[in-house]
C-alpha cells in the first residue's frame, strides 16, 4: 500500500538535520527521531522530535479561505532535544550560549530548510531555546530544548 501526500514531514525532518549537520559544528551526532540510547563519545547528541501539527479548521460556516488557491497551510512543532555531560555547571552554560547562538544562526538564516533544493518549508522560526538543565533520572546528563516551528504550504 503507497501512502503519498503533499505535505512530506519526512523531508522536513530530513532538513533540520541536515541543517544542525551543517550550520551547529558543536553538536557530534544528529539523530532523526527521539531515541537516545548513544554513548558518551557521542555527545552532544541532538535529536529531532515532531510536535502538534496545525492547520486549517472547519467550522459550521465552511472552511477557512485558503493561503492560495489549492494550499493549505500548516504549521509543524518541531523540538530539538540536545544531550550534553558537563563536569560544571559552568560549562554547561558556556556550551549553552553558543548552541543558543548557532540554533538563531542555522534556522533563522535557512528559513526554507532546503536539504534537495528551495521548498521543504516555506519559512522556519526558532521561538525558544530552553536552557541546558541536568536530567535528574540520567545524571550527569543535560538537555537543552529548542523548539523550532515550520510554516508549509500544501496542495492537494
Amino acid at each position: 500500500m503507497t501512502v503519498t501526500t503533499s505535505l512530506n514531514l519526512a523531508a522536513v525532518r530530513s532538513g533540520i538535520a541536515q541543517v544542525i549537520k551543517s550550520g551547529i559544528p558543536e553538536i557530534v551526532k544528529v539523530t532523526r527521531h527521539v531515541d537516545y540510547v548513544e554513548g558518551v563519545n557521542n555527545l552532544p547528541l541532538a535529536t529531532i522530535g515532531r510536535g502538534e501539527i496545525q492547520g486549517q479548521d472547519i467550522t459550521l460556516q465552511g472552511e477557512a479561505a485558503d493561503a492560495q488557491l489549492g494550499g493549505y497551510d500548516h504549521l509543524v512543532t518541531w523540538t530539538v532535544t540536545v544531550y550534553a555531560t558537563f563536569q560544571t555547571v559552568v560549562e554547561a552554560q558556556e556550551l549553552d550560549d553558543i548552541l543558543a547562538g548557532r540554533f538563531l544562526d542555522a534556522f533563522n538564516g535557512n528559513r526554507l530548510i532546503d536539504p534537495n533544493g528551495p521548498g521543504a518549508v516555506d519559512s522556519s522560526r526558532v521561538p525558544l531555546i530552553v536552557p541546558f538543565i541536568l536530567d535528574e533520572e540520567h545524571a550527569p546528563l543535560w538537555l537543552s530544548e529548542v523548539t523550532l516551528r515550520t510554516f508549509i504550504i500544501s496542495s492537494l
